[in-house]
């Protein structure tokens, strides 16, 4: 018994469509898988103007839910990215990769999960109809065996445990093509492929597996799984967990994410995408598939050399084919190609052709994507000159609005200032107002004091001042004297002199 049918379900999907920059077509296949989980998206930008198209396939594992749960939120995820709206596309898709894959914590994303699992669960009929096709061929069960698988079934199915996250226990790989730039930008977590061709047809470039026989994806995982605790480790080599891994890097698988330790990028299963950069005037075609269209007979001893025979092998296939008739709708040559490489029977004797196969072949009609990205690059020169401009006047107003608000904190600070030192004065008024109360009376005493020296020395200068007048006065009055008995003594001469002549003639 096994997850795979006894007759495969070949329930194909065609789709093909173009636009201005575009065509292309898509193909899915259920084929001996039991359930479908591969789920593809194209998006392509309603406004013809526009050259955005995104395309990608994310190949679920132990589950659907995982898968469609992407399919139904990628767009929506990358869209409102800030770096996106900004046209840093690289940076952008890696940060909705690992946004994607963080919300899968979360309560709403969990409840959707829940929900794709109950709407996808099948019928009591065809369980016993899938139970009985994972039988070996020619046998079949009988009632009381089937009821026990059921049962079984129901009490282990990590699904059906109370508040179980799904996405704990399944994954997807993820794939995407971004074109909307000069450049093509493919961001790849997983082991589904991208081969881009030349406008010969010829393989020019081309996404890398991520698995345990990468010298490098084993070396994290190791890291990574170093961490663990001893019950873990237990675990894992009771489990042979040392080359289990189809897949090193995807989304969901969060048992292999829960280590606090590490970044989320350096976990044993890591969703960072290796992101291929490729100058789109170099792409003429672009064939993307999931990981069952790219399984070989050496899958088990993997090799550099096994991976391009089997990739130079479908290149080969579909540029062939489209150079038969150009006229072909791609859908057509991809259901061709999976009717080539899907299993004949499944005996347990083969390794291929049992996967679910999905495909997106894209043709780019360059002129039109030439026109575009000159048209571009005016705009983003424009743009980029407006930016600058834009940058440019708001440093000066940015500058301005500084020196407003220094002059205004200035203000501000001065005022403050002022108040305090109102408010200061205020407060120490009633305090000098004491302080002049008590020190007045001894500044006056003190003054006393200081003025009584002073006083005595004034009245002693006042009464020799006044002496010295009185002296002086006595010397003038002396003189004065002095002037009368002078005068009294030429009035007697004056007399005399008279008298004696008078004497002297008689």
């Amino acid at each position: 018994m096994g997850e795979e049918l006894d007759v495969p379900i070949k329930n194909y999907s065609p789709k093909n469509a173009e636009n201005t920059y575009l065509k292309y077509g898509i193909n899915t296949v259920q084929g001996w898988k039991k359930s479908m989980e591969d789920y593809v998206i194209d998006y392509t930008d309603p406004n013809k103007e526009n050259f955005l198209n995104i395309f990608g396939i994310f190949d679920g594992h132990g589950g659907c839910e995982v898968p469609k749960y992407l399919s139904a939120h990628f767009i929506e995820y990358l869209q409102k990215n800030e770096k996106f709206q900004k046209g840093k596309f690289k940076e952008a898709l890696t940060e909705t990769f690992f946004e994607l894959d963080k919300s899968f914590t979360t309560e709403a994303a969990q409840k959707e999960l829940e929900k794709y699992s109950q709407e996808l669960k099948p019928s009591k009929e065809q369980e016993i109809k899938d139970i009985n096709n994972l039988c070996a061929p020619g046998e079949k069960l009988n009632e009381d065996e089937l009821e026990q698988i059921m049962a079984f079934n129901e009490v282990f199915d990590p699904r059906n445990i109370e508040n179980a996250n799904i996405a704990e226990f399944t994954g997807s790989t993820g794939i995407i093509i971004f074109l909307g730039d000069k450049n093509i930008y493919i961001a790849n977590a997983g082991n589904s492929r991208c081969l881009v061709t030349n406008k010969e047809g010829v393989l020019i470039n081309k996404t890398k597996d991520h698995t345990m026989k990468d010298p490098e994806e084993k070396k994290r995982v190791e890291l990574a799984r170093s961490f663990n605790d001893e019950e873990e480790k237990k675990k894992g080599e009771e489990q042979g967990q040392t080359e289990y891994l189809d897949s090193t890097r995807g989304f969901g698988d969060w048992e292999f994410k829960g280590n606090e330790w590490i970044d989320q990028k350096d976990q044993e299963v890591s969703v960072e995408p290796d992101i291929l950069e490729v100058p789109i005037n170099d792409v003429q075609y672009l064939i993307l598939g999931s990981h069952g269209m790219f399984e070989s007979a050496s899958n088990d001893n993997e090799n550099d050399e096994s991976i391009n025979a089997i990739n130079n092998q479908v290149c080969k296939f579909f540029m062939d084919e489209i150079k038969k008739d150009v006229n072909k709708p791609y859908s057509n040559i991809i259901q061709e190609y999976f009717e080539k490489i899907m299993a004949e029977k499944n005996d347990g004797n083969n390794s291929i052709g049992l996967d679910n196969m999905s495909c997106v072949v894209i043709n780019l009609v360059n002129d039109t994507i030439s026109q575009f990205i000159k048209k571009k690059e005016i705009l983003l020169e424009e743009r980029k000159k407006k930016e600058e401009e834009e940058k440019k006047r708001k440093r000066e107003e940015d500058k301005r609005k500084r020196e407003e608000e220094r002059k205004k904190k200035e203000e501000e600070r001065k005022k403050e200032e002022e108040k305090k030192k109102v408010d200061e004065q205020k407060k120490e008024e009633p305090k000098k107002e004491e302080q002049k109360n008590v020190e007045q009376p001894k500044k006056e005493e003190e003054q006393k004091k200081e003025e009584e020296p002073k006083k005595e020395e004034n009245i002693i200068k006042e009464d020799n001042v006044i002496n010295e007048e009185n002296k002086n006065v006595i010397k003038e009055d002396n003189k004065d004297e002095n002037k009368i008995e002078e005068k009294k003594d030429e009035i007697k001469e004056e007399k005399i002199e008279p008298q004696a002549e008078k004497k002297k003639d008689n």
